[in-house]
């Protein structure tokens, strides 16, 4: 604690931890919104910087494990004036409360109050501010340990994030100001009950502003305690913010981001727990997929908690063509001497001891020009004992490199939502939508990072609501998908990332990419051989190893497949044949499909079967549509016309054998089987009709519907097909007599 003298002033600054723990994935791996320690700190220095006159403030910070906590409280040579937790807290089934810290990969790491006070040890801090939800539970370990004033959250309540974050900043100028405990705490809670933006929010239940109830939320512990109308420093002592060690340096990264990060907290924890067990991580994806952003965060997190003493770096290669200009490049990033680069062997014994994480960020051009020289660049640095390596780029790193890949895949809905909100104009400039039209919007951009931003800067320059955004996204992508005002290229427009991609892509690799505009959700490897051909195969692995096709797995059904902006992209390099050309094959493919998921459900498997036609479902579409109009229907059977009839299981399982829409496209798959004389089909598609007027409890209409199902059925000798109606009819009416009764 901070010295006095004999009148009971301070002469010493008055120290301050400081604990911030940002998990990233729960234990079941879900993911956490990631919390930036870095701006968590700089937001309470700069509030105690901010105090006239100042006051000599000593910091101490550090990510909140069980082992740092345990440890700082083991080695201080004197107890702390003040801690400070940020982050996360839950109370638990059993009515505990526990803070969320995070161990050595992100993984959430519950710490209960016994565990918290035995760690705390002999040496209590005079105040505790726990800023966690819920954190009164935990207040009484503290007290115990022999804190004097305790400030934390109301055990039954979470707490915004800007509350807790307004309520700090101005209790600790109060505090550090020689104010009681009480008046700081006064203050503070003032603070947020007049915060304009907590003011201008309501909570969606109560309809009051948040500003109300959040200042409610902050106890000071224990109750009514004389000690608090003391003032905690009497006479702060004169002086500046220090801290106990450096808190950014050893790394060419910025403290703070320029762009903000959203989501990637599962890809975050899985590079941590790859980087725990490899020497190199492979960061692959698709062009405008995020993978440098992803990179720079991965390692700013691992700065964030002190992981490396020789610091992180990261080292742009982009367009960098020669093993020469990387060695150059690595060596200016890291200051070293310009000599160190002169070959593999001296740069890498001139890192030989160094303990540091370099990102090599896109060795696209690097692969494509001398991908040996890469090979033997790479193993040679991590040939050293302690140098550890990510990389990016939209190719697979070559399998001589060991490494540990992760794919980059789109953002969920949610952070595409919230992604989008960051870069567009505030909702009150969108202009007349609806929730409807986010959700649509949300379809098109697919979770694709880049679009993402693309299409909010377009609503910001060009001042457009949200619904003409949608509509120009539809009639001209290629203008929208781009910084309005800026030179095309590949950090300002979509078309120019892609072109840079599809132009480095093998002759076979090229003829088939823009056909997977074809497959709006995907083609799996048994699609792709049926309707395109077998050699389609190995085109479509090579789109994966250079970043412009993804591979989905979705509930083990497998496809490659691209997101709806970059689909777009390769619509526009189709030739205006290919429809016509694998419309045919791909209409079979899918009726086999349909049929497959409906004897699935027929037999109980009613989850599978629901699943393989439900993610072939925007690909049925396209080709129903097609066949509905202009299938050729060889041997007079229209394939469109029986897969539709074919859906009646499905549409059950799906609650949708009822709606009008329904009704619509039977009507439409009728007239098909009409057009192309399939007697079999008309006779399966009227039956399907009667099906949903009977849902529909339309009786007059399905009776109707089945008669002439029934006729049909007769006249090509499908007693199957008659017997199967006869008894649909008996349904009828068995159902008009019980209505009747």
């Amino acid at each position: 604690m901070a010295d006095r003298n004999t009148a009971g002033e301070m002469t010493t600054p008055v120290r301050l931890l400081i604990l911030i723990a940002g998990p990233l994935v729960s234990n079941n791996k879900q993911p956490i919104t990631l919390l930036p320690a870095q701006e968590e700190l700089a937001a309470l220095v700069d509030a105690c910087e901010r105090l006239v006159p100042p006051v000599a403030l000593e910091i101490r910070a550090e990510i909140a494990t069980a082992d740092s906590i345990g440890r700082v409280f083991a080695t201080t040579r004197a107890p702390f004036d003040i801690l400070h937790f940020t982050g996360h807290g839950s109370q638990e089934a059993d009515g505990d409360v526990v803070l969320a810290l995070e161990d050595e990969v992100g993984t959430v790491r519950p710490m209960g109050a016994a565990e918290l006070r035995r760690l705390i040890g002999e040496r209590p801090p005079r105040l505790a501010f726990l800023s966690a939800c819920h954190s009164e539970g935990l207040a009484r370990a503290l007290l115990d340990a022999g804190a004097r004033h305790v400030v934390a959250i109301s055990a039954a309540d979470p707490v915004l994030d800007i509350a807790a974050r307004t309520f700090a900043e101005r209790f600790y100028q109060a505090l550090l100001s020689g104010r009681a405990v009480a008046t700081a705490f006064e203050a503070a809670r003032a603070a947020v009950a007049s915060n304009d933006m907590l003011r201008s929010l309501r909570d969606p239940a109560t309809l009051l502003p948040y500003s109300l109830q959040e200042e409610l939320k902050f106890r000071l512990l224990p109750d009514d305690a004389p000690a608090h109308l003391q003032p905690f420093i009497s006479s702060p002592p004169a002086g500046a913010v220090v801290f106990s060690r450096e808190p950014w340096n050893r790394t060419n990264l910025t403290p703070v981001s320029a762009d903000p990060f959203v989501g990637r907290a599962s890809e975050l924890h899985d590079i941590a727990v790859k980087l725990r067990n490899a020497r190199c991580v492979a960061i692959h994806g698709f062009g405008g997929f995020g993978k440098t952003a992803l990179a720079r965060a991965a390692v700013r997190w691992q700065r964030e908690r002190d992981r490396w003493p020789d610091g992180v770096w990261e080292v742009p290669l982009r367009n960098v063509a020669t093993t020469a200009h990387a060695r150059a490049q690595i060596a200016l990033a890291l200051k070293l001497d310009p000599a160190a680069g002169e070959s593999d062997d001296t740069l890498a014994a001139e890192l030989g001891k160094r303990r540091s994480l370099i990102v090599l960020d896109d060795l696209d051009v690097l692969l494509q020009n001398d991908q040996a020289a890469v090979v033997e660049l790479l193993r040679a640095l991590l040939g050293t004992h302690r140098l550890k390596l990510i990389t990016t780029s939209r190719r697979d790193l070559p399998g001589r490199v060991d490494h540990q890949r992760v794919e980059l895949s789109r953002l969920s809905q949610r952070d595409t939502i919230v992604a989008f909100q960051r870069y567009a104009p505030p909702i009150a400039e969108w202009g007349t939508w609806d929730p409807a039209d986010l959700f649509e919007l949300t379809k098109f951009l697919d979770g694709y990072p880049f679009p993402i931003r693309l299409a909010a800067s377009y609503m910001v320059s060009t001042r457009r609501g949200l619904r003409e955004l949608l509509r120009n996204l539809k009639e001209n992508p290629k203008g929208t998908f781009r910084y309005q005002g800026d030179t095309e290229d590949r950090d300002t427009s979509l078309a120019a990332t892609l072109d840079l991609s599809y132009d480095s892509l093998p002759a076979p690799a090229r003829a088939v990419f823009p056909l997977l505009a074809l497959f709006p959700a995907g083609v799996t490897r048994w699609a792709a051989r049926e309707i395109i051909g077998a050699e389609s195969e190995v085109a479509l692995e090579t789109l994966v190893q250079h970043g412009m096709a993804e591979w989905r797995d979705e509930a083990g059904y497998q496809r490659f497949a691209l997101p709806e902006p970059a689909r777009r992209y390769a619509e526009a390099r189709m030739d205006d044949d290919a429809l016509e050309i694998y419309a045919p094959k791909a209409l079979r493919h899918y009726a086999a499909v349909v049929a497959a998921g409906d004897r699935a459900i027929t037999e109980g498997q009613i989850v599978e079967g629901r699943l393989w036609i439900t993610l072939e479902q925007p690909n049925l579409a396209q080709f129903l549509e097609w066949g509905y109009d202009r299938e050729a229907g060889i041997d007079q059977i229209s394939q469109a016309a029986r897969a539709t009839a074919q859906l009646g299981n499905y549409w059950t399982t799906i609650a949708a054998r009822g709606r009008e829409e329904t009704r619509k496209q039977l009507q439409r798959a009728l007239s098909a089987a009409r057009r192309i004389g399939d007697r079999l089909g008309e006779a399966n598609v009227r039956k399907a009709i009667g099906d949903v007027q009977q849902f529909r409890k339309e009786t007059d209409a399905a009776l109707a519907s089945y008669q002439q199902a029934l006729a049909l059925f007769r006249e090509i000798g499908d007693w199957l097909g008659e017997a199967n109606v006869r008894k649909a009819i008996g349904d009828v009416q068995q159902f008009r007599k019980e209505t009747d009764a």
